[in-house]
């Protein structure tokens, strides 16, 4: 991932236009210049982007979308956030409706164009290739879905190891065209939750992300880049959906998960809640958006709008939301996956940043080692000089010690000194007392290096015991510089540097076996050096000691020339200076042996070297014939394992080549079923096609179906709660009649013994008159009509009086409450009703069906007559024509026919008959008109009080009469076809009687006549 930037989230607002039911209102949005907005003329707003309603979907795509998928392309994350209250156009907008199809959204739009620009891209790089996966989620009341993939499984959000918020469970689908993202695109929007409301009659019932992510590769670069496209379902209010049941709980889960995001938008939007806690986690839905808002992400939050005046709180919460999701700003930074070249050439870059910063610290190094050299030259030069003055003060020093010693012992005469101090200042003196210092001097350095060996060789030994090598090749001999102040600053700068220190932080065996004898013969060396000068030192010793005798001589021989009178003074200044000169030979004598002892010492020091040198020669001799033998035990492997390779490579070849022969066999049979399984691809894909548009009509079917049975369930649901609240009333209604009623029972009671003992003595004063009037002939009409009556309110009331049962009543009747009057009174005209509806469905069904049975009999006359005539013409002629028979076949079906339904008329008949003969009131009277008179009279003498309750009774009666009739009418539809086809089939088996003999029973039942019981064609017994 690269460096990161700030991005700042876009926000667009779209209105839509007004539907056909709001076109009668105000819009209440107003547009301005400079993409500012206003709401009702008070608020104002500013965004990005503005679409008016006569904005197309290609405008919007073009100047708010196009961005966006150039920086997707690019490598970036991208989100188009669609929010907006219900039925103001996201879905529309964002294009992942199965119902939009003409005019496409965001969505389609942008699948098209991203691979339009991905196949430019792949012609103009060679080494350009991509992958673009897809996946589908919906948030459904705080449940995690995919759209895709199948039901069941658990869906968690995590953050990955580098913060980014990721889904596992989710399927991820890999496409190749737009075709197939499409088609991914249409199955997950027909597996959304939808359903309808009082203001969306296809209202989104979750919220859904369709994800797109795109890996591009180029040059071992990888490019992931994830598009979110969330289509929030619609904040609403319960009081204008009028949703109930899942409705309401959808809509609730709806508005909390909203708020939650309001509240993100809001900690994130706000400056002084900048670095407080942003409450992601309150909902699945901001968890979802964490990247989109306040994350890595380009985001474009689309605000959907209605204009209509009716939903301006809706349309003002909206701009205020989307306001609030400007001030958000992402930190977005490019998604790139190096490969192993790229890995490797970032490392080799830091490497040379680490070394360039090294370079730079050892040319400070360098610079301090330069200064330390030159300030131990000047020390060097200082000590030469230091060197020669303390020579020369030990001479000066020695002179002194000399006089004072030749004073003390009073050998030397004073006329001695001038001769003294010319062979005390003479200069070979002085340049052997500075080559003594000298020599002194690199004694010391000796001494100090053949410790700094002894040191080494000691370290050394310790790694041939702690480490053996067994391979020179193994450990590469290492040079040690002679030089200890440079190797000690080397040694410094290594501890320093991380590479020396690595390449230095030990020696291995074989190091320190190198290193010695190399050491070791610079010391044999050093020492043959310090032989050679002191045998020097000591030849030009006797040289100049021989000179200095000849030197005596000469000036003994000149003074012997001289006068007589100085030869004594000659003599005795010769004198002095050779007892002088024998004194330094003296001094230097004891320093040669001096010198001897130390050439002793370190030629004793290069015995026990050598001894050393002898131990590890041997040592590495071992070591040595050990590597030999290791190295032949390795040949000799190699040689085994070449052997056996060799062996294995040719039954490998031999493998190979059955392998081949396979393969070829293989590649023919691969073809072969290559075209068979091309030829079952086409084949299945075209019953694949079909089946997809068999299975979207069945899908648009049950879609439709499962609407109706929701409305039937809203309806169901309302009417229970209906019930419900009528039941709680009539719970209460009927604790009150309860208390009413016992009060009423005893009154009731007393009330019905009185009016039976009444209506049974109307019933004998009924029996009187009739007796009269059958004793009397000459009674008139009037008479007449008034036993009529008389019989006929006896027998509506339904009491039969028995002379034993009659009593005698006392006292006046007390008056009947109202609701026992209408009851009594209903009662009667129930009864009165039935009579005359009974009697008049009788007298209709019996002139119907002998209406129908003269109409049958006339018919089947006709058809017996031209059957005769056209059976005579064809005796007459002696053959059939076919016209002729299928003629005398339809007769014989139709006669046949006509015999069924009379036998089916004159049982109706008969049950008619039978019903008049068991009715009880034939004996009674002669005219039903009366009992009509009667419930019509009754009606007449009703109260108002009366009258409304019997009135609201005989509603709710009539009511139920005219549903009980119409799932009559519904129920005996299928019963008549049924009816039909029997009668048709009864005819067929008819016939077949005369060809074949039937079973006896069924023969009795075909012959014979037959009746209905429970909708069955029945024998008559």
């Amino acid at each position: 991932m690269t460096g990161t930037s700030t991005s700042s989230v876009r926000v667009a607002v779209r209105v839509r236009p007004l539907t056909e039911q709001e076109r009668q209102q105000q819009m209440s949005i107003t547009f301005q210049p400079n993409n500012q907005i206003s709401v009702s003329g008070d608020k104002s707003f500013t965004f990005d982007y503005v679409y008016p309603p006569h904005s197309g979907q290609q405008e919007v795509f073009n100047t708010c979308v196009i961005p966006l998928l150039n920086k997707f392309l690019e490598g970036y994350n991208s989100t188009i956030l669609a929010y907006g209250q219900t039925g103001s156009g996201k879905t529309y907008s964002m294009g992942i409706g199965i119902e939009y199809t003409t005019n496409e959204g965001i969505v389609p739009r942008f699948v098209h164009s991203l691979f339009q620009q991905l196949h430019h891209k792949q012609s103009l790089l060679d080494s350009f290739s991509f992958q673009v996966s897809v996946s589908f989620l919906e948030l459904h009341q705080e449940d995690l879905v995919d759209l895709l993939g199948d039901k069941g499984f658990n869906l968690t959000i995590r953050e990955d190891t580098h913060g980014n918020i990721c889904w596992t469970g989710v399927k991820e689908e890999v496409v190749c065209d737009p075709k197939e993202l499409m088609s991914f695109l249409r199955k997950g929007s027909i597996a959304r939750t939808t359903a309808s409301t009082d203001m969306n009659h296809n209202s989104s019932r979750s919220h859904a992300i369709f994800s797109v992510v795109l890996r591009q590769f180029h040059q071992n670069k990888k490019l992931v880049s994830k598009f979110h496209f969330v289509d929030l379902a619609g904040s609403e209010r319960l009081k204008r959906t009028n949703a109930v049941g899942d409705r309401a709980r959808e809509g609730i889960s709806i508005n909390s998960g909203l708020l939650a995001l309001g509240n993100v938008i809001s900690a994130l939007g706000d400056e002084s809640r900048r670095v407080s806690h942003i409450p992601y986690r309150d909902s699945k839905l901001t968890r979802l958006l964490q990247d989109s808002l306040g994350g890595n992400s380009q985001t474009l939050m689309l605000a959907c709008a209605s204009p209509a005046d009716i939903n301006v709180t809706e349309t003002l919460n909206t701009l205020k939301y989307a306001n609030r999701a400007r001030n958000i700003r992402n930190r977005v930074a490019v998604n790139q996956e190096m490969g192993e070249t790229e890995k490797l050439k970032q490392t080799i870059t830091r490497l040379k940043e680490e070394i360039r910063s090294n370079d730079d610290f050892l040319h400070a190094v360098n610079n301090e080692m330069d200064a330390l050299k030159r300030e131990v030259q000047v020390l060097s030069t200082t000590l030469q000089q230091k060197s020669i003055e303390l020579a020369c003060v030990k001479c000066e020093r020695d002179q002194y010690k000399h006089q004072l010693m030749a004073d003390d012992q009073g050998l030397v005469p004073p006329m001695m000194d001038d001769d003294q101090t010319l062979v005390n200042d003479h200069p070979l003196v002085t340049e052997y007392a500075q080559i003594i210092e000298s020599l002194k001097i690199e004694l010391l350095q000796t001494q100090e290096k053949l410790k700094l060996a002894q040191e080494r060789q000691h370290d050394d030994d310790e790694t041939l015991v702690g480490s053996p090598c067994h391979s020179s090749n193994q450990c590469p001999p290492v040079y040690v510089s002679d030089k200890t102040s440079s190797n000690k600053k080397r040694h410094r700068v290594g501890k320093r540097s991380k590479y020396n220190k690595k390449k230095n932080t030990s020696f291995t065996t074989t190091t320190a076996i190198a290193v010695f004898p190399k050491q070791q013969k610079k010391n044999n060396k050093f020492l043959q050096e310090i032989k050679r000068k002191l045998q020097k030192e000591i030849d030009f010793l006797k040289q100049h000691q021989f000179t200095c005798n000849e030197e005596n001589e000469v000036p003994n021989t000149k003074y012997r020339r001289r006068t007589l009178g100085s030869i004594h003074t000659d003599l005795q200044r010769n004198n002095n200076e050779n007892s002088s000169q024998t004194l330094l030979l003296q001094k230097l004598g004891s320093m040669i042996d001096t010198q001897h002892e130390l050439i002793q010492q370190l030629e004793q020091a290069s015995q026990a070297k050598d001894d050393l040198s002898f131990y590890h020669a041997q040592k590495l001799a071992e070591l040595n014939t050990k590597k030999n033998m290791t190295l032949t035990h390795h040949k000799r492997e190699l040689a085994d394992l070449k052997a056996q390779y060799e062996c294995r490579l040719k039954k490998q070849q031999v493998e190979l080549q059955t392998l081949r022969r396979k393969h070829m066999q293989l590649m023919s049979k691969t073809d072969r079923m290559r075209h068979q399984s091309q030829s079952l691809v086409d084949q299945l894909n075209r019953t694949v096609e079909k089946l997809g548009r068999e299975k979207k009509k069945t899908t648009k079917r049950m879609k439709q179906e499962s609407d109706r049975a929701r409305e039937k369930m809203l309806e169901y649901e309302k009417a229970l709660g209906k019930a419900k609240k009528q039941e709680a009333q009539s719970v209460t209604t009927k604790k009150r009649l309860e208390r009413e009623i016992g009060v009423q029972k005893v009154a009731y009671k007393r009330l019905t013994e009185e009016m039976v003992g009444l209506m049974g003595q109307m019933k004998q004063v009924a029996a009187i008159v009739k007796k009269l009037a059958s004793t009397n002939p000459k009674l008139d009409m009037t008479g007449k009509a008034l036993l009529a009556k008389a019989l006929t309110c006896a027998n509506v009331r339904g009491y039969h009086a028995k002379p034993s049962t009659s009593k005698k009543t006392s006292g006046k009747l007390k008056a009947a409450t109202l609701q026992q009057r209408v009851f009594h009174k209903k009662k009667i005209i129930n009864s009165a009703i039935a009579v005359f509806v009974k009697d008049q469905a009788m007298h209709t069904a019996t002139e119907d069906i002998a209406r129908k049975r003269n109409s049958l009999v006339l018919e089947q006359k006709e058809l017996l007559a031209e059957r005769k005539l056209v059976l005579t013409e064809a005796h007459k002629k002696d053959t059939f024509s076919f016209k002729e028979l299928s003629e005398t076949q339809y007769m014989d079906e139709r006669i046949d026919t006509i015999t069924l339904e009379l036998s089916l008329l004159d049982h109706q008949l008969q049950l008619i008959q039978r019903a008049k003969e068991n009715d009880s009131w034939t004996d009674d009277m002669d005219n039903r008109e009366d009992a009509y008179e009667t419930a019509l009279s009754l009606i007449r003498t009703l109260e108002y009080e009366e009258a409304r309750l019997i009135s609201e009774l005989f509603m709710e009666e009539l009511i139920q009469l005219k549903k009980t009739c119409q799932f009559d009418t519904l129920s005996t539809q299928p019963m008549g076809s049924m009816l039909q086809s029997l009668q048709a089939a009864v005819v067929q088996v008819r016939r077949i009687t005369s060809s074949r003999e039937l079973d006896p029973i069924l023969m009795r039942i075909l012959n014979n006549s037959i009746q209905i019981q429970h909708g069955l064609l029945l024998p008559k017994i």
